[in-house]
């Protein structure tokens, strides 16, 4: 069941041509804009987010998103952005409001009084040059203790503009010293930089020792603004940077920028594991293993994209404990235990479709990867869709090198192939590259022999079939050429027939 909180309020029943009922939702509205986020009123629930049955109907026609605007111009000279919807639950009526703060982030103050007449005289609801906001579950007049609060969306805005006007400069600084002097400058780095400029800038710094020794400065000084607990804004922009760092290193070829920027997220993910050992843990330290995983699955599909199989093993191989010797896979299992990973038909590969989704909204995350914008009519993601192929065929690769070089432990703590959930076809490239390729085998485990390789191939693979059937994709058991059968399960579907 919901509960109310500072965004969500429940009406169990409204009639806005009573005036008390009027003036309250607008007062609410105005706070919910106030507050920063915005919020939602639901009217026609009671507060535990059941319908209200016992209540009077609603009148939807009431509260039409123009009418509600209209109301609330009158009160508030810069009115909040208010939409409805209307819906059906139980066979009665649902209203779902939403408001939106205003586009300036200023907040709304009451330029006219709201009042009716009670059963002891007016009662003044709004009250002329007051702000009000949402703290709690309830709806108060601000404070000047509240005007950060109030100012949040602001300064961000303002935050914005003056970071859009100096990645411009930036960018042409960047573009104008290597105009210039024939040969790329070290732009000196910072986390306030936009992704795209920092991407390009940081291009030079893995060319010389000098520049490899100011990146390594300035991945330690991300380290502590990417720590678990702290703001999460600046957290995620931290993350994204090493993330770049990674992806960048990838296509300049430089194994050592790689391998220093993996082992810093690596001591990230340690630190925010702490003294803990239990089975299910706390939903802030299962989203943070879960922004790090998503952002290591982008760099896996870099990597694939970009043939640099030497960067798959620095990137799987690193334990969290004894028990969980692959970290991508505590992530994973720690992510879905907590609820993060819910998705339906497609809930198996959710982790995959979350990652893609990252790498869409950001494509500094996957350089090079693009994403269908939306989905095909048949509900399915795009055959083509390159980026997510990418993160199937990474998918499969973690899971069999994690097998071929812990051939000892056990499928649950060691990997699962998440696109098991997805079309066969997107995974299938990787598979038949492993198998046919003994210099992409090498490429990827040096030391790992042949017998290895195929047995950790047929037990990913057995897997990923038993899971897809669970999941509607339906992967078939031999959906490969001779060679690639061969390889992996040591006959091709033509030995069998002649055999039997």
């Amino acid at each position: 069941m919901a509960a109310e909180h500072a965004e969500l309020d429940f009406k169990a029943t409204l009639n806005l041509n009573d005036p008390a009922h009027r003036l309250g939702l607008l007062k609410d509205l105005i706070a919910m804009a106030n507050s920063g986020n915005g919020g939602y009123v639901v009217v026609g629930a009671n507060e535990d987010g059941t319908t209200a049955t016992d209540q009077a109907p609603v009148d939807a026609s009431q509260f039409d998103s123009a009418n509600l605007g209209q109301q609330l111009s009158k009160y508030v000279v810069t009115a909040p952005i208010v939409t409805s919807q209307v819906h059906e639950l139980n066979k009665r009526t649902v209203v779902l409001i939403h408001v939106a703060p205003a586009a300036s982030g200023l907040p709304s103050i009451i330029g006219r009084s709201g009042e009716y007449q009670a059963t002891k005289g007016m009662k003044v609801v709004l009250s002329e040059g007051v702000l009000y906001l949402r703290e709690g579950t309830r709806t108060i007049t601000a404070t000047d203790a509240h005007w950060p609060t109030m100012l949040k969306r602001y300064r961000a805005n303002v935050i914005a503009e003056t970071r859009e006007s100096i990645d411009l400069l930036i960018a042409k600084v960047v573009d104008g010293l290597g105009e210039r002097t024939g040969e790329a400058r070290l732009i000196p780095l910072a986390i306030e930089m936009e992704d795209s400029t920092f991407a390009e800038a940081i291009a030079p710094y893995f060319d010389n020792p000098e520049g490899q020794n100011k990146l390594r400065r300035f991945l330690r000084s991300l380290r502590p603004l990417a720590s678990i607990g702290k703001d999460r804004d600046l957290q995620q922009t931290a993350l994204d940077k090493l993330t770049i760092v990674a992806v960048q290193a990838i296509l300049a070829d430089s194994r050592d920028s790689f391998r220093t920027t993996i082992n810093i997220v690596h001591e990230l993910y340690m630190e925010s594991v702490g003294s803990f050992t239990g089975d299910y843990a706390d939903s802030a330290r299962a989203q943070y293993w879960l922004d790090l995983l998503l952002r290591l699955l982008l760099i896996g599909a870099t990597a694939v994209r970009d043939r640099a199989w030497w960067a798959i093993e620095p990137l799987v191989n690193h334990g969290v404990t004894d028990y969980y010797l692959i970290w991508l896979r505590h992530a994973q299992v720690h992510a879905s235990r907590a609820g993060l990973l819910s998705g339906g038909q497609r809930e198996a590969s959710m982790v995959l479709i979350r990652a893609r989704a990252l790498g869409v909204e950001n494509s500094t995350l996957a350089p090079g990867l693009e994403g269908a914008d939306e989905a095909s009519t048949d509900g399915d993601l795009p055959r083509d869709d390159a980026l997510l192929n990418a993160l199937c065929q990474f998918d499969f690769l973690w899971c069999t090198v994690a097998v071929a070089t812990h051939t000892e432990s056990g499928d649950g703590p060691l990997f699962y192939p998440s696109g098991a959930g997805l079309s066969q076809e997107r995974t299938s490239p990787v598979i038949d590259l492993i198998a046919k390729s003994e210099p992409v085998r090498r490429a990827v485990l040096p030391h790992v022999d042949d017998e290895t390789w195929k047995a950790a191939l047929k037990r990913v693979f057995t897997v990923a079939v038993a899971q897809s059937h669970q999941y509607g994709s339906w992967w078939h058991s031999y959906g490969f050429d001779d060679f690639v059968e061969r390889f992996v399960t040591g006959e091709s579907q033509l030995d069998r027939l002649l055999g039997g």
